[in-house]
Parts: C-alpha cells; sequence; structure tokens
C-alpha cells in the first residue's frame, strides 16, 4: 500500500527564519500567564455571551465611579479587557496554525509508518533467504503482545515450576 499525505521538506533558511518568529513570539509574549490545571478548572471564566455583559458592567461602573469601592482597580479592569480583545485575533491565528502542524505531523507520520510497514512485509517474505533473521527480530517486537499474568502463571519456570510472577 502506497501513500503519501504530505511531501514536505523545509530548506535550512526556513527552519532558520521559522526558529526566529518562534523566538520572537517568545520574547514579546513573556508577560502570558500559565495556569495550573486546578485553577483552570475553579477560575470565573469569560465566555463570548459573557462579553456584552462585562461592557455594560465597566460602563456602568465609570458613569458611577463614587459607587466602586476605593480599592476597585476600573483602569486595570479595562486594561485586561482591551488585552484580551488584543489576545483574541493572535489566539485563533496560532489554533488555526496549531491545528495544520498536528495535521501535517499525524499525515506525515501516517505515510512514515505506511512504508515502514510495507519494508517490514517484504523483509518477512524474502528475509529468511537474505539472512535479516536479526532485523526481523528487532521489528517484530513492535507487535509483539505482553503476556498476560494468567500465561505468565501457567508457564513453567527454569526449574519445572509454575512461575509466580
Amino acid at each position: 500500500m502506497r501513500q503519501n499525505l504530505v511531501d514536505i521538506h523545509f530548506a535550512a533558511e526556513a527552519v532558520a527564519d521559522i526558529e526566529r518568529a518562534l523566538d520572537t513570539l517568545d520574547a514579546r509574549l513573556t508577560e502570558l500567564s500559565a495556569l495550573t490545571p486546578r485553577q483552570r478548572q475553579r477560575i470565573t471564566k469569560m465566555g463570548n455571551t459573557s462579553r456584552g455583559f462585562c461592557l455594560r458592567a465597566l460602563q456602568a461602573a465609570q458613569q458611577h465611579a463614587g459607587l466602586m469601592p476605593r480599592d476597585f482597580d476600573l483602569d486595570g479592569c479595562t486594561r485586561d479587557l482591551e488585552a484580551m480583545d488584543q489576545l483574541r485575533p493572535w489566539r485563533l491565528r496560532i489554533a488555526h496554525l496549531h491545528q495544520r502542524l498536528a495535521d501535517t505531523e499525524t499525515a506525515l507520520g501516517s505515510d512514515v509508518m505506511t512504508s515502514t510497514l510495507a519494508i517490514y512485509a517484504v523483509l518477512k517474505a524474502v528475509g529468511a533467504r537474505e539472512g535479516v533473521d536479526e532485523q526481523l527480530r528487532l521489528l517484530g517486537a513492535r507487535f509483539a503482545r505482553p503476556r498476560r499474568r494468567a500465561d505468565r502463571a501457567s508457564t513453567p519456570s527454569p526449574e519445572g515450576r509454575p512461575s509466580d510472577e
């Protein structure tokens, strides 16, 4: 079975450009947060439908600033909303790029796996005559199934007693 879902090669100059671009992103986005799984689970989240509520609440707080507690950081909340509005299109672009990277990696892996399975099949068919027994044994280990505990227990040990692994 022949397959070639993807056929790409990155020239050294392209690799260097991509690495520089990633370095630039890392350097420019140092203020990004990294939440723990527990934090991600527990924090209050703002979904797409909540944006209108947040805008109206911020407008109300600005109109009635005297009602807000003195330590309420209205400017900080406004900056957070503006930063979120800047991040969202970048996140969407990066998510799309991430999906294309993942799909390409999957397709390349499939191409390689399909080709190497064909190699294995050829070696199995003609290998005994060509002296590739050791390579076949090593390649065949990929498909070896772990022995079940019951199988191991009933297998006699070198001393002739059932194994108790």
